[in-house]
């Protein structure tokens, strides 16, 4: 029994002396915090016609896809613009009864924006539809900031 104390002892100091006498990486080849504290890594602003609507027939909805290499580590936020400006993604409008909508597939390099009223018989939309990307990365989300609201999201993030 004595052993076995004097043997695991002895594994002990022989383990935290290898560990501590490795060499420490040089961190000077990274960015600092500062050094991306108010950077957007995308912006994307898309006008979406009509004809680049394609309609879902499982769920009854107007998608438009469009192919991205967004990081993964950012968080997308998304806005619609209406009549009352730059509205957040997922977005109900009660004067129409449309819904618009904003699917992040990462893992298909993908962004999906959708229209849809739940039934199926809604038209493609006929005007042109604004949308505005944001991707920021999660390290400079900040937590007093309304990300439904454009305008404070704007200015915290200097775009």
């Amino acid at each position: 029994m004595k052993k076995i104390k004097l043997l695991t002892l002895g594994l002990m100091i022989a383990g935290t002396t290898l560990l501590s006498s490795c060499k420490k990486e040089d961190m000077s080849e990274y960015a600092k915090k500062e050094d991306v504290q108010n950077t957007v890594i995308e912006n994307i602003d898309i006008t979406i016609k009509s004809y680049e609507w394609t309609w879902n027939n499982l769920y009854n909805t107007w998608e438009y896809t469009r192919s991205h290499g967004f990081i993964n580590d950012g968080v997308l936020v998304g806005y619609v613009m209406n009549g009352q400006g730059k509205q957040a993604l997922p977005f109900y409008d009660a004067n129409t009864g449309i819904t618009y909508g904003l699917v992040d597939a990462t893992f298909d390099n993908k962004i999906m924006i959708t229209y849809y009223d739940g039934t199926s018989s809604l038209s493609s939309p006929s005007s042109d539809v604004y949308v505005y990307l944001k991707i920021i990365p999660s390290s400079q989300m900040k937590p007093n900031i309304d990300y439904t609201d454009f305008e404070a999201v704007a200015e915290a993030h200097n775009f």
